[in-house]
């Protein structure tokens, strides 16, 4: 169903969305100044809501919604800091700009409806192998999928390339001109 009420809100439908991570911070939580929150602002980039924006406050009392998050967006989980000020920084210049999935739903709060980011997920890899784009191309599938050698020398190509003859040129001076 379409309404000027749908397309005037800033919630978007329950989905899953390729997003943009456009801004983060570490502030402290305003209840316990010992418990930080990521604030993150992320931008969907594809289909029919990409250019708008999701927000999700990641509270470090949960760690395993941080760690989705850090891991979607491949930061170092392992990398060791001499303070947690240098530990957040790293994490906010390692996230930015990084493409996630990030699985959405709609809550209600006070009688109005936000949206809840429940789940980050890096985006899905290929799985799809060279020997499979090569089959795809007919008669390319019988071409040698062997590794070029580190340092390819004349003596590694074919004989019909490695001869000292001249190209044959097909030039017609009256195209040229």
């Amino acid at each position: 169903m379409y309404s000027f009420n749908n397309l005037c809100t800033n919630v978007v439908p329950k989905g899953t969305y390729k997003t943009t991570i456009e801004k983060m911070e570490f502030v402290p939580s305003a209840k316990d100044p010992s418990i930080y929150n990521a604030k993150v602002t992320l931008r969907i980039t594809e289909g029919i809501h990409a250019k708008r924006t999701v927000l999700d406050t990641i509270s470090t009392a949960f760690p395993t919604k941080l760690q989705a998050f850090l891991k979607a967006a491949g930061v170092d989980m392992a990398k060791e800091f001499a303070t947690m000020q240098e530990m957040y920084a790293y994490g906010i210049k390692a996230a930015l700009g990084k493409v996630v999935m990030v699985d959405v739903s709609i809550r209600k709060y006070n009688g109005n409806d936000y949206n809840q980011i429940d789940d980050y997920k890096p985006l899905p890899g290929s799985s799809t192998s060279a020997a499979e784009v090569a089959a795809a191309f007919g008669e390319v599938a019988d071409v040698d999928m062997e590794v070029a050698p580190e340092k390819a020398t004349i003596a590694d190509l074919p004989e019909s390339i490695a001869s000292d003859e001249e190209p044959a040129l097909d030039i017609n001076l009256d195209d040229v001109l």
